[in-house]
Formats: C-alpha cells, structure tokens, sequence
C-alpha cells in the first residue's frame, strides 16, 4: 500500500488555500510539501500537525491506495514466463 496526498489537495481547495499558505501557517518546510506532492514518505508527526492546522480528520488529508495494478502485472509476467519455459522444454 502507498499513500496518497490527494485528500490534502482537495482539502486545500474547499479552503480556498494554497500549498504555500499551508506552509506558512504549519511553518513547514519546502520540502515536506515536495515530498506530499509526490506521494512520498512524510512523518506522522507532520501528518497530525497538518491535521491541527487545518482542523480536519486524517481521512481528509491522507488515504492508502492499493499496488494492484503492479501485482497483475507481475503475475502477466509470470505466467508468460511459464509458458515460454514450456514450449522451450517440448524441444
């Protein structure tokens, strides 16, 4: 699972806020909000801080979403890679 910042985004805009707003108002750093908007890593710590800035739950700044796509894709891949063993084998 991965976590997207997307609820962060909207949240933002049905506040008629800018990303640099936040920061000013959370003294966050350039950074942190390079990160979120690339959906990497951020702390919790920073997560609950945004919370409080924003007075919002944590289901309205983060949400998980699924690596299903990377898991089918793989397993296209594996079962391709089965078959050609097959017909390599049949030789």
């Amino acid at each position: 699972m991965n976590v997207s910042y997307k609820p962060l985004w909207r949240q933002l805009v049905e506040n008629d806020m800018k990303k640099v707003d936040l920061m000013k108002l959370g003294n966050f750093s350039p950074n942190l909000m390079a990160n979120m908007a690339k959906d990497k890593y951020v702390s919790l710590k920073n997560i609950v801080k945004i919370c409080e800035v924003l007075e919002c739950d944590l289901s309205e700044v983060i949400e998980l979403k699924s690596e299903t796509s990377k898991v089918k894709s793989s397993k296209v891949i594996g079962k391709a890679s089965k078959n050609i063993l097959k017909i390599t084998d049949v030789k």
